[in-house]
């Protein structure tokens, strides 16, 4: 209670009758171990205990600050502020200098030696849910049952952020590392960990926000577009950095231990005030045993007495942080570049790493797009782009529409002779009946193989009559229909047809989206398609095709596979081994489900970095667009409008460059989710980790500890 009294007088009390019984509770152990006025022993191990006992004891005629409840939303506040910045960086905004700089937030919390609020990590995770859920409302609009999977895919992309500011901070705190090489290593390696987990998921990352800006993403080819999100990440630490400096090497914040060990000497010479009147037995005996000598061991070496005063928190710690700062100064001199300039504004030091940075990049870049070697003229291609937006419902008059409208445009890009035409995916509505010599019929099947047989050669003529009365070449997206001697598997194709009517291959998509074309699991529990929106699953294709048309050879991918980088690099490597590497990669997509919104710019932002990537021109055909011509350098040559028709018929230019990262892969992102790893073991292996105190209750429940 006299404690209590205390902090009320001195006005540091909580109003709330709670966090008055809390503030007692946690005060009373130091009342009842060290009264005022009278000695306390010390333990004769350092350590932490050392340091636990130059606290001082709460006292109204210290200046010591009173107990705090962080309770402020700082970091929620902080980190939400950071997400919408990049969130306005990305489409459907696109203010793509913003990115340079949302990261400061973040940053700022990173730096922070301890973190507004109860549960800051929870707060974090709700920022990053909330830039997810903003950022991907799109997965809404094909069905009311997709927004299940948008809340789903934002709940588990949320917690990313947390977890970088996790890593990012037992890096700078523990192990003192520069947050200018932290923050950008563990923000690559969980992109690239976000890009592989759970299927993959690269859309909307940082370094993204860059793709109309060909200058900055060529390095694409050395390190992929992780590296671009590492040198944005980069130059926004750097930035911070200057206008945060690190309070350790400037000196304008004492080292934690180093202060501590200063204090803990202070406090021999330091008399300790004492609240009993003048003459009492107490305040004699405190004030004789500052007048002590130091005993000395032995051999001459000063030995720390076995009993001491409590010390006042106010000038021994003031007196600690200046000696610490003095000699900080005479080591350093007055060296402009140790130290920030008057006031600690501002460190310009992080503005050599950030220039040096920048000018490597622009450099490299303008190298790469000086000179184009082997360049030559390839065939003549036509893009067809119709607008049909499409709903998860069954349509048979769909069907009809859609091979009209598509029809009648290739018939308009006949007029400029092309040699190929190509068709989104699955805009060839009739699908391709395959079957096998040994097929069975499914159960509860009402047809015959007859009938398969009959169905397998009309799919055929008519594809071959088609591409007859459009006199070209045929690239077409469409369902397949395999009939084997286990059943029916069905494929996400494209098949190209000659204009002669021969069928000459198919390429099955190889890489289905997860809940979008198949349900994990659905082979062994069939109802489960009965409860979702999809009619059946499709079965991942396991070959690599490249087309021959003319001088060229085309390597076809559909939809969402070009939205994992190491999808089309496993493809381009199939082909190269079998000395068929393609000179150009055609997307076939359907962005007809999400109505025009900001996906279509996403996935074109996919469709220029794996341009960069592979040094290939990247053809996109897209249903309601956005249909795109992007050259080897990821610059968008010609584009298509969004939900309209167009037709885009250009001769493609062949790119004789090669690429590192097309031989490498993500060697680059690989060090730094290795590094991601090896910071998250050293949190589990630290004296309070949870590894640690797992195996610590385990051995107390044994008997052994």
């Amino acid at each position: 209670m006299l404690t209590v009294w205390r902090l009320t007088r001195c006005g540091s009390m909580p109003s709330s009758s709670s966090n008055e019984r809390l503030v007692a509770k946690r005060l009373a152990p130091a009342q009842q171990k060290t009264p005022v006025g009278a000695r306390r022993e010390q333990p004769a191990r350092g350590g932490d205990s050392a340091r636990r006992r130059s606290r001082p004891t709460p006292d109204c005629n210290a200046s010591a600050p009173s107990p705090s409840f962080p309770t402020r939303p700082v970091t929620l506040a902080v980190a939400l502020a950071s997400s919408a910045a990049l969130w306005a960086a990305l489409p459907p905004l696109g203010w793509s200098l913003l990115a340079w700089v949302a990261p400061l937030g973040w940053l700022w919390l990173i730096d922070r030696r301890q973190l507004d609020g109860r549960h800051p990590y929870r707060a974090l995770w709700l920022a990053g849910f909330a830039f997810w859920m903003g950022t991907l409302h799109w997965l809404r609009l094909p069905h009311w049952a997709t927004s299940f999977g948008w809340v789903a895919l934002s709940i588990y992309l949320g917690f990313y952020l947390p977890a970088f500011v996790a890593l990012s901070r037992v890096a700078v705190h523990r192990l003192r590392l520069p947050i200018v090489l932290v923050a950008p290593t563990v923000w690559t390696g969980l992109e690239l960990l976000r890009g592989h987990l759970l299927g993959g998921f690269t859309m909307a990352s940082l370094g993204h926000s860059q793709y109309l800006w060909p200058t900055i993403i060529q390095i694409a080819d050395l390190v992929g577009a992780y590296g671009v999100s590492f040198v944005l990440m980069f130059v926004a630490a750097c930035v911070f950095r200057v206008v945060w400096p690190n309070p350790y090497r400037c000196g304008v914040v004492p080292d934690q231990h180093a202060a501590t060990e200063a204090s803990e000497t202070a406090a021999v010479d330091q008399p300790t005030p004492s609240h009993e009147p003048p003459g009492s037995t107490a305040r004699q005996t405190a004030e004789t045993s500052v007048a002590k000598p130091v005993a000395k061991s032995e051999t001459g070496s000063p030995v720390r007495s076995t009993t001491t005063t409590e010390p006042t928190a106010e000038p021994h710690a003031a007196r600690a942080a200046r000696h610490f700062t003095e000699s900080k100064k005479r080591r350093t001199g007055s060296k402009p570049w140790f130290r920030p300039p008057q006031g600690g504004r501002f460190d310009w030091v992080p503005l050599l790493p950030l220039g040096g940075m920048l000018a490597a990049v622009l450099i490299y870049s303008v190298l790469r797009q000086r000179v184009v070697p082997g360049e030559a003229s390839g065939p003549r291609i036509g893009l067809i782009q119709g607008s049909i937006d499409t709903e998860l419902k069954h349509d048979p008059r769909q069907r009809d529409r859609v091979f009209r409208e598509y029809f009648e445009l290739s018939l308009r890009a006949r007029s400029e002779r092309p040699d190929l035409i190509v068709w989104p995916e699955t805009m060839y509505r009739d699908p391709l009946i395959v079957c096998d010599p040994d097929a069975v019929l499914p159960d509860g099947a009402t047809w015959t193989i007859a009938d398969v047989r009959r169905a397998e050669r009309e799919s055929r003529r008519h594809l071959g009559e088609v591409a007859r009365l459009l006199k070209c070449d045929l690239l077409l997206g469409i369902d397949t229909q395999h009939y084997t001697a286990h059943g029916v598997d069905r494929y996400n194709s494209a098949v190209y047809v000659r204009r002669d009517g021969t069928l000459v291959g198919r390429y099955d998509k190889t890489h289905p989206v997860m809940f979008g074309e198949y349900i994990p699991l659905a082979d062994v529990f069939p109802w489960l398609y009965r409860i979702a929106p999809l009619a059946g699953g499709i079965r991942a294709g396991q070959r690599a095709i490249a087309f021959d048309c003319r001088s060229a050879r085309l390597a076809a991918n559909i939809c969402y596979e070009t939205v994992l980088p190491q999808v089309i690099l496993r493809q381009v490597r199939r082909l190269a081994r079998q000395n068929r590497e393609p000179h150009a990669l055609v997307n076939l997509t359907n962005s007809g489900w999400y109505w025009g919104s900001s996906e279509l710019d996403l996935h074109l932002a996919c469709n220029v970095f794996r341009a960069v990537e592979c040094r290939k021109p990247l053809l996109v055909a897209a249903n309601t667009g956005i249909s795109a011509w992007i050259d080897g350098s990821g610059r968008i040559v010609r584009q298509g409008p969004r939900r309209a028709t167009d037709v885009i018929v250009r001769d493609l230019r062949l790119d004789g460059r090669t690429s590192l990262y097309a031989r490498l892969g993500d060697w680059f992102a690989g060090l730094c989710l290795a590094a991601c790893i090896a910071l998250a073991t050293t949190i589990s292996l630290t004296p309070n980790g949870w590894l640690r105190q797992r195996l610590r209750r385990n051995a107390e429940r044994e008997g052994r500890c």
